[in-house]
């Protein structure tokens, strides 16, 4: 960021500051570290990514063959010394941040289709 760009940033944080503290009568408190993991989209192109975009676009459920095999079939196969613990690993990351569910051991399918309680909608 330039620095025209971070003194107009800056100003504005004060001006947001100010409007807290007239608002309040107290300073605003600083922002707490957060122990949340922050979302990250995956990098386009790697496992976590196609495995991500196949299973957020065909319902499944998926297991870790059947992915593969989508990925053969389709002439872009998941590389690595071991495709299939490439591949764990990405699906675990996405259950992690909550992008994928287990249904079962093994077997996964994207958040996308979750099916949302009644009385939810």
């Amino acid at each position: 960021m330039d620095a025209i760009a971070e003194s107009e940033l800056g100003r504005k944080l004060a001006r947001v500051n100010a409007a807290i503290e007239a608002l309040t009568g107290e300073p605003p408190a600083a922002s707490p570290p957060t122990k949340e993991r922050k979302k990250r989209l995956p990098t386009k192109g790697s496992v976590r990514w196609k495995a991500q975009m196949l299973m957020d676009r065909m319902e499944g459920p998926w297991t870790y063959d059947q992915i593969l095999k989508y990925f053969v079939d389709a002439g872009d196969p998941v590389q690595g010394q071991d495709p299939k613990a490439a591949l764990r690993t990405a699906v675990h990351a996405m259950v992690k941040v909550g992008d994928a569910i287990r249904v079962e051991d093994g077997i996964f399918k994207s958040s996308k289709f979750a099916a949302t309680p009644e009385g939810d909608e």
